[in-house]
């Protein structure tokens, strides 16, 4: 088995347990308790995602991958405490979501912002040396994508800066999405860079359409399916569909969650009251896919042993 990194340390993939493919720990307004900490309780947030990540451990849930990236307000020390309060490990991420810096857009020497090569430069010291300045180092990297606006030079750059890192360092991609079809336009530029297809998860795959689906399968990439527990209409076409991808075989590349944030600065120390979101995946989603036919063996698949191989940057 490959060693994984987590916020505790590194640990055997084997020891992963059921893992929830695509979460958020903590959400904060990016620098604002580092500016405002009077605004900020730590300690009550810690707590309550503790609670949360225990309650789901009673689930079964051995591990979260959270993909909260420094512009959602990432907090390494934070998902660190919570993570060893609760006994439940959790992958830290690199990368960047849809609030790109300024750094990475332009530079104070006149020249347009950070290239491919530095942009993964910048990932890569965080996943070979520690995020943060913490020895934590992050197990996951993060790019995501909305249209509009669509995919311009910057958000260019960083999916071919992610590709870069993930190429050098063995460590792989998750992608945001929305709609779910850009995803085409990652996959099509992962391609480009020569990525090995199994080192990205296109994320937020929360669809029925089972033709675009199928196309990143057959590219050779993970699926993130990850909105689940939300009340959303689509659920049950969603079920639907992966029962139907696993008839097809494919389960080995399909990975579940939530994309729940257990803690949100506009929404911050909420008491913790049970059961936690992140249950459902491997409660009740596990029953709808069971009534749907879906195997013990291919339901263990999408929560175990693909969310394993997927974080060794093994091909599955």
């Amino acid at each position: 088995m490959a060693e994984v990194q987590t916020a505790t340390g590194p640990v055997d993939s084997g020891e992963l347990g059921i893992t929830l493919s695509h979460e958020h720990l903590f959400i904060h307004s990016t620098g604002l308790q580092h500016q405002y900490p009077w605004l900020y309780d730590r300690e009550a947030a810690v707590e309550h995602v503790a609670l949360e990540l225990k309650d789901a451990a009673g689930a079964g849930v051995g591990t979260v991958i959270d993909v909260t990236t420094p512009d959602l307000g990432r907090d390494v020390e934070m998902i660190a405490e919570a993570s060893r309060r609760s006994g439940v490990r959790v992958i830290v991420p690199t990368g960047i979501w849809l609030e790109i810096p300024r750094l990475f857009q332009r530079r104070f020497d006149g020249r347009s912002g950070a290239d491919a090569d530095e942009t993964a430069e910048i990932f890569a010291r965080e996943i070979e040396r520690g995020a943060a300045g913490t020895s934590v180092r992050a197990g996951v990297i993060k790019v995501a994508n909305n249209r509009p606006p669509g995919i311009g030079e910057a958000e260019e750059t960083i999916l071919r800066g992610a590709a870069r890192a993930a190429r050098r360092t063995n460590v792989p991609i998750s992608t945001h999405t929305s709609p779910y079809d850009i995803g085409r336009e990652q996959v099509r530029i992962f391609a480009d860079e020569g990525l090995p297809p199994h080192l990205a998860a296109i994320g937020h795959s929360f669809t029925d359409d089972i033709d675009y689906l199928r196309s990143v399968l057959e590219a050779g990439h993970y699926l993130s399916i990850d909105h689940f527990g939300r009340d959303r209409e689509e659920e049950p076409a969603v079920l639907d569909t992966v029962a139907a991808l696993c008839a097809e075989g494919h389960a080995p590349r399909l990975m579940l969650g939530h994309d729940w944030g257990g803690e949100m600065d506009w929404r911050p120390h909420e008491a913790h009251r049970p059961p936690s979101t992140w249950r459902y995946v491997p409660e009740r989603g596990r029953a709808e896919l069971e009534r749907r036919g879906v195997s013990r063996d291919d339901i263990d698949s999408m929560l175990i042993r693909g969310p394993a191989a997927f974080l060794s940057g093994d091909a599955p």
